[in-house]
């Protein structure tokens, strides 16, 4: 095959039969992203909402933009911050659908050691008075259907249910 910039692979290979009921995750959509490509954001962006169109066409539009402005937020994030910016640090970005249970996974991680950053405290804080800061993460947690951290924050995990309105659990 010759290298062109909107070829799609999907595969799904199984060696074992799945008991009734156990459903899985099916990767579709895998990149490394260099810290110093945040210049690169919205060309990725839009491949992320092409992808998505075309694996899971039954997403509704404003599904996929929720989906791809907190992808953007947490690819910025890595790259500026757990990456530092630099060309020779990657994050990486993971797209994953279970179909059965009709839910969209994000993963970005990144080779940073992570931040003290408390959104629960901080979320305090802002029924109080207008902080400016880390509304990102806000925006996240109540756009996705579930929203969590690893690693103090080096990785992210969303999930995202198909056509079903935002609501959030934070843990």
């Amino acid at each position: 095959m010759r290298p062109v910039d909107d070829d799609i692979l999907l595969a799904c290979v199984s060696s074992t039969q799945r008991p009734a009921g156990d459903s899985c995750f099916h990767p579709i959509y895998f990149a490394r992203y260099a810290g110093s490509d945040e210049s690169k954001v919205d060309k990725y962006q839009e491949e992320w909402a092409r992808t998505l169109r075309i694996a899971l066409p039954q997403l509704r539009e404003e599904k996929i933009f929720d989906v791809t402005l907190c992808a953007r937020e947490c690819a910025v994030n890595a790259m500026k911050h757990g990456c530092g910016g630099s060309a020779d640090q990657l994050s990486t970005f993971v797209i994953l659908s279970n179909p059965e249970t009709e839910t969209l996974r994000l993963i970005i991680c990144d080779p940073g050691p992570g931040h003290e950053f408390d959104l629960g405290a901080h979320k305090s804080k802002t029924r109080v008075s207008l902080i400016e800061d880390h509304r990102g993460l806000m925006l996240i947690e109540m756009l996705s259907s579930r929203f969590e951290t690893r690693g103090k924050g080096a990785q992210v995990e969303m999930d995202f249910h198909f056509n079903s309105s935002p609501r959030a659990m934070a843990s």
